[in-house]
């Protein structure tokens, strides 16, 4: 994981940029493919810039590689949500709070979805 954050801007995407991040991101995967972490960041980035299914694909590679990683499990939410599947991402959400009941932002958003 060090060698991960070594190489992955340290930087949020806001900050930074999300479409500069992006490159970032998939430049640390060339050297560590599968990161978990770098994955997520990327997922993260994806959707900065509105390219849901992207998004989706990052967070569920993420996952793959580290099923327990709640923060992959929100941002996998995030784009079910925005590709209108809602039920799915009510589920991700869930997930992500089982593993991290702290995570105020998730709960709040499977609420929304739950009421949808």
């Amino acid at each position: 994981m060090r060698q991960a954050a070594s190489l992955a801007p340290q930087s949020r995407p806001d900050t930074l940029g999300a479409a500069q991040a992006f490159e970032s991101y998939s430049s640390a995967l060339n050297a560590l493919p599968g990161d978990a972490r770098v994955l997520s960041n990327r997922s993260a980035c994806c959707a900065a810039l509105g390219r849901w299914p992207e998004a989706l694909t990052d967070a569920e590679a993420s996952l793959a590689a580290q099923p327990r990683f709640a923060k992959a499990h929100s941002r996998r939410g995030l784009a079910l949500w925005h590709l209108k599947r809602y039920h799915e991402s009510a589920e991700a959400y869930l997930r992500a709070v089982e593993l991290d009941p702290g995570n105020a932002d998730a709960q709040a958003v499977r609420m929304l979805c739950v009421l949808c």
